[in-house]
Parts: structure tokens; sequence; C-alpha cells
């Protein structure tokens, strides 16, 4: 008896793990496709040069996952701890190769990455008062 619904449990669990891939496969195709279409949108419209140069567009584009985005936060946090410890500001550039070197870009791509990334991501994060230490980075040119 025991047996028999245990059985009946572990199909009843087959069925709804199968059901349950097939939906994170429905909704991975959906999302892949929208990706793709705002990708299109974007990149066909004459639009203003900040948003080709927003830190998001780029993670989408470069299709970072969630942990590999969070490692823009974590970098930032990691040059303000370093200010304070340290008082080490580095350069708008230093800067720069170094979120380059988060995103994942290799040296072949980083011309199409231009300064203006790095620049725009400092002044919306100074703006915020997230990172006290943008100023100064922004003000070492």
């Amino acid at each position: 008896m025991d047996f028999e619904k245990t059985s009946e449990v572990i199909g009843n669990l087959e069925n709804q793990v199968e059901r349950l891939d097939k939906e994170v496969y429905n909704l991975n195709s959906k999302i892949e496709l929208l990706e793709n279409l705002l990708m299109k949108i974007i990149e066909d419209q004459t639009i203003s040069s900040d948003l080709l140069s927003d830190i998001n567009y780029i993670v989408l584009k470069k299709e970072l996952s969630g942990e590999e985005k969070a490692q823009i936060p974590f970098l930032l946090l990691k040059i303000q701890k370093e200010h304070m410890r340290e008082g080490k500001i580095p350069t708008l550039e230093e800067f720069h190769d170094e979120l380059l070197q988060v995103l994942g870009v290799n040296q072949n791509e980083k011309t199409n990455y231009p300064i203006q990334i790095s620049n725009q991501l400092l002044q919306k994060h100074m703006h915020l008062g997230e990172f006290p230490v943008a100023k100064e980075i922004l003000a070492k040119r």
C-alpha cells in the first residue's frame, strides 16, 4: 500500500516538474524575444547617445546574468572602501578599465565601449549620493 502511494506521489511530482520545465522554457523564450526586440528598437532609433552608453543597455547587450550584473555595485563598493582606507582615487581611465573587466569586455571589444559609459555611471551614482568618491574621480581628469 505504501509503495503504491509513493509511486503515485512520485508520478505526480514528475508531472509537475515536467510542466514547470515547459513553463520555464516558454518564459525564457519570451524573454529572449523581448530582449532581441528591445535591442533592435534601441539600435534602430536615432536616440540619445546616453541611452547607448547606459549601463543597463550594456548589461542587456552583453547578456549578463544577475550575478554578473551584481558585480557592478560591488566594484563601486570596493573603490569606495579603498578610498576610505587608503585615500586611493582611481583616474577615470582606471575606473573604466575596471568596469570593462567586470562587464567581461575583452581587449578586442574595448573600442565599442567608450569612456562615456563610466562617466555616465559615475555621474548617476554621484547625483544619487550613493558613491561619494565619484566626484573626485571625475575631477581627477
